[in-house]
């Protein structure tokens, strides 16, 4: 964004509003003012290594293994959480759509 040119704001029909920035090599590039503010928030490479040697200063090299095993353990319930839901889910359809060819057949016969 280092070659963008004074940026506009654009509203579509609905009002929402998007930001227009020309470049330099005549293209186009249209951001939200919400993605501006992730993209502007996002920490760089040196903030990383601050907050790093923070975490490790205050947890300790020992503590910390045992924390990336809690959050593994963490991310795989929450995944296998969401597999059962959206399984669940697909019984449920399935089990609709039975009932809904069941009434058909019988439909037919009679």
């Amino acid at each position: 964004m280092a070659d963008c040119v004074q940026p506009s704001v654009l509203t579509n029909s609905m009002g929402h509003t998007k930001k227009k920035f020309v470049t330099l090599k005549n293209k186009f590039m249209i951001v939200s003012p919400t993605m501006l503010t992730v993209f502007l928030a996002m920490p760089g490479g040196m903030e990383l290594v601050v907050i790093l040697i923070v975490v490790l200063l205050l947890f300790g090299g020992k503590k910390i293994p045992e924390l990336m095993k809690g959050l593994g353990k963490g991310m795989r319930e929450f995944t296998d959480a969401k597999n059962n839901v959206q399984q669940e889910i697909e019984e449920g359809i399935m089990e609709k759509d039975k009932k809904e060819e069941i009434i058909k057949l019988k439909q037919q016969l009679q």
